[in-house]
């Protein structure tokens, strides 16, 4: 085209070997010494996608050859918590607290509870229900949970806090108490 670049990116599709000029297309604007990056956004965890690079000039559209990758699985992790030790019956103690960490998450609910003898909050002065269903934006995530031993009976209370959702497998988290 002897022409400047007026347009560059990476053009992507869920479909090999597609056609160039038929993908979605993922504008840069960071050109420097004949490299540059495209930011893509809101992809489906645990997929492949095919890929070119693309520049236009006065000459037209061009395309590289196709490439691959697959975004990553999800994973949800939490810090343990500490155990409650003995409590009256119907009290609910301080709060203790676990912080879960998502990688790659889809932006569906990350949900934590129920769990017999034990309520959760996002902050520590929050509310303190039976289980909660948090708002996550997807991608990467991190939550403080605090968590209130609320024993009804004088007996044991350890199990596991399941924490699920987001794309990723569930978790548990113990918990001790009695």
């Amino acid at each position: 085209g002897c022409s400047a670049v007026s347009a560059y990116g990476i053009e992507y599709s869920l479909t090999n070997n597609f056609t160039p000029g038929t993908g979605t297309q993922a504008a840069a604007s960071n050109l420097s010494a004949g490299s540059f990056s495209s930011a893509l956004t809101g992809l489906t965890p645990s997929t492949t996608y095919y890929y070119r690079a693309y520049a236009t000039n006065n000459g037209g559209t061009v395309y590289g050859n196709q490439l691959s990758f697959t975004t990553s699985i999800p994973v949800l992790s939490a810090t343990a918590l500490t155990a409650f030790g003995t409590a009256c019956i119907n009290t609910s103690s301080s709060p203790n607290s676990f912080t879960i960490t998502g990688v790659g998450l889809t932006n569906a609910n990350v949900n934590v509870g129920p769990l017999t003898g034990y309520s959760f909050a996002a902050t520590s002065g929050g509310t303190y229900t039976a289980s909660l269903a948090l708002t996550q934006p997807g991608g990467a995530y991190s939550q403080t949970i605090y968590v209130k031993f609320n024993p009804t009976a004088v007996q044991a209370y350890n199990g596991n806090i399941p924490v699920t959702g987001g794309g990723a497998n569930g978790i548990n988290v113990a918990a001790s108490g009695s």
